[in-house]
């Protein structure tokens, strides 16, 4: 078993020296055109300090549709290799995105030896349009600050074979207590062809948070929806929770301070400091990233502390802001350690005491 687990980790100090192999591009995208045929290129790249044999060949699924120049091919130290891959397009295809896979697989070396080798796979997109009408919809927001416009961007793609004259829709935001709609047209969409709008929806009404929208596109063949979200933020923590763990007394009590930020940006020099009883601790100084909720830990001493629920504040500092929550810390009655120390013993020699029972019965036999 023992020696299972070096071979394992063996192989794991050394995979990342085995991972040698890429492919440029990692993949490519083709219109689909009926009884026609196409050769593409793929370089190979060898991220080793050492030459290497690798292999090609097209997976089961794509054979009918790929084939390769060669299977093998040795590439330098830090080198290159191109190779090319011949596209035999038939009459007919399934319509959307039919990818098309091959793979390249580092050859091992050696015999008797446990070899790891790399491997990727790459593939190409024949698209395919369905037949008739066919919208497709992506939307895309970015996160602003409080007071900036979002861009909304909305592409349509018509993969179908027909063109379609027009197409209505509305795109909707939720969130924060607000339901907004904006109507949108799209006219005039020829077959494979692509149209993108961008609209602004304005925050200068907004509160600080996080918000959904959607598009749907209607058109005579159907229709098609897409949604993401955003974020409008502001120099913005709060304090989400504070966990005060009870502790017997003269223990070191942890204080755990969960935040959050509503920034679109890191924000630096950020700690918190507790206050109770007199007693004052502070966390450690971190940079807080954008739209996290970071856990800041303070420890207090509890000698001097009496028994029972103590009062305390916990304050965040923040870009000269500060937030402030209160929390309560529960000491309990001290641990009497002689009694511990006793009780570990006593156990101790009452395991002993049965362990020789049972080996003087074993030897007497």
């Amino acid at each position: 078993m023992k020696l299972k687990f070096m071979v394992v980790l063996c192989l794991f100090l050394i995979i990342p020296e085995c991972m040698a192999i890429g492919i440029i591009p990692s993949s490519q995208q083709r219109d689909f055109v009926p009884g026609t045929q196409e050769v593409l290129g793929f370089t190979i790249r060898n991220t080793r300090d050492d030459m290497i044999t690798a292999t090609v060949n097209v997976e089961p699924d794509s054979e009918q549709y790929l084939s390769i120049d060669k299977h093998e091919v040795f590439i330098d130290a830090k080198g290159y290799a191109e190779i090319k891959i011949m596209m035999n397009i038939p009459e007919s295809m399934p319509p959307g995105q039919n990818k098309l896979f091959f793979k390249v697989a580092e050859k091992p070396t050696g015999e008797g030896t446990i070899a790891v080798t790399s491997a990727v796979r790459s593939f190409i997109v024949m698209d395919v349009p369905y037949p008739g009408e066919y919208l497709r919809a992506t939307i895309s927001a970015q996160d602003v600050k409080i007071g900036e416009p979002v861009p909304i961007i909305i592409d349509i793609t018509n993969d179908g074979t027909d063109n379609i004259p027009v197409s209505i829709g509305v795109i909707n935001i939720l969130g924060n207590g607000v339901t907004d709609t904006i109507p949108i047209t799209f006219e005039d969409i020829g077959s494979k062809a692509s149209v993108s709008k961008t609209f602004e929806w304005q925050t200068s009404e907004a509160r600080v948070g996080e918000y959904a929208t959607s598009v749907t596109v209607e058109y005579e063949g159907g229709s098609t929806t897409a949604d993401t979200t955003f974020r409008v933020g502001d120099l913005i923590m709060n304090i989400l929770d504070v966990v005060a763990e009870t502790v017997p007394q003269g223990w070191r009590a942890r204080v755990d301070i969960t935040t959050s930020s509503k920034w679109n940006e890191p924000i630096p020099d950020v700690y918190v400091q507790v206050n109770i009883d007199g007693i004052t601790a502070v966390s450690q100084t971190e940079t807080v990233g954008p739209w996290t909720n970071p856990v800041f830990s303070t420890y207090i001493e509890t000698e001097s502390m009496e028994l029972g629920e103590h009062s305390g504040q916990a304050t965040l500092f923040y870009a000269d802001k500060t937030e402030v929550s209160d929390f309560t810390l529960v000491v309990s009655r001290p641990v009497n350690m002689y009694m511990v120390i006793g009780s570990v013993v006593a156990v101790c020699g009452v395991v002993l005491l049965v362990a020789m029972f049972f080996m003087k019965r074993k030897y007497s036999k």
